[in-house]
C-alpha cells in the first residue's frame, strides 16, 4: 500500500507541475514588427529575435 501512495504522490506532483507550466504568461516581448509581405511578425524576447506567422503558431 505504501508503494501505491508513493507512486500516486509522484504522479500528482508531475501533473501539477505540468499544468502550472502551461499557464505562464509571456513577458518582455519587445518591438513587434510586421514583415513587408505581412506573413510574419518579428519580435525580441529576452535578447533574442523570434519569428511567428501572422496566423499564429510557434515562434522560432
Amino acid at each position: 500500500m505504501l508503494f501505491l501512495k508513493n507512486h500516486f504522490s509522484i504522479l500528482l506532483l508531475f501533473i501539477s507541475i505540468a499544468s502550472n507550466a502551461q499557464f505562464k504568461e509571456t513577458f518582455f516581448t519587445l518591438n513587434p514588427t510586421l514583415t513587408p509581405n505581412a506573413e510574419a511578425i518579428i519580435f525580441s524576447y529576452e535578447g533574442d529575435l523570434w519569428k511567428v506567422a501572422t496566423e499564429g503558431g510557434d515562434a522560432y
